[in-house]
């Protein structure tokens, strides 16, 4: 199943850089609000695949990406209620605390985009993103590394 999803998202990627030149027109615009609907991450020493998609747990898409034409933007989580991946014992995974807002700033370069975001953790500094049109959804895909952990994330928000 592995090798199933990494090829999906192989998929993803190479289908998002070719959609995404506009035969010669301006500048794909991603100003607005967008939500969060899927996040994978894949180990790069195991090979292990966590996927936490918004059919799954409908909470996550309470965090949203709001990016300003001004360059600035912020990551929050707009719900009233905890979103929790795993709760039990002693033990729970969140995946949006409410309140929670992070600044960031972004940039475009073409069809590329830039974000940094200061996060409490220093495990992501830098955010690398592109656009996709998945019929009439767009979509922003974040491709990051994460440092601590040597794995890949993959982050879609939905507009």
């Amino acid at each position: 199943m592995g090798k199933k999803m990494l090829l999906g998202t192989l998929f993803i990627a190479f289908i998002t850089t070719n959609c995404n030149k506009n035969g010669g027109s301006a500048p794909v615009s991603i100003t607005g609000t967008w939500s969060l609907s899927s996040f994978t991450i894949t180990n790069n020493t195991t090979g292990a695949i966590t996927a936490y998609l918004a059919s799954e747990y409908p909470c996550i898409v309470s965090n949203q990406l709001v990016v300003n034409a001004d360059g600035t933007a912020k990551q929050e989580f707009t719900s009233a209620d905890t979103c929790f991946l795993v709760q039990g014992g002693n033990y729970a995974q969140t995946f949006g605390i409410p309140g929670t807002v992070t600044p960031g700033t972004w940039t475009q370069n073409n069809g590329a985009f830039t974000f940094r975001f200061t996060f409490s953790n220093t495990n992501i500094d830098t955010s690398h993103a592109i656009t996709a049109m998945t019929g009439s959804v767009q979509d922003l895909i974040f491709t990051d590394t994460l440092k601590a952990s040597n794995s890949i994330a993959v982050t879609v928000y939905e507009k």
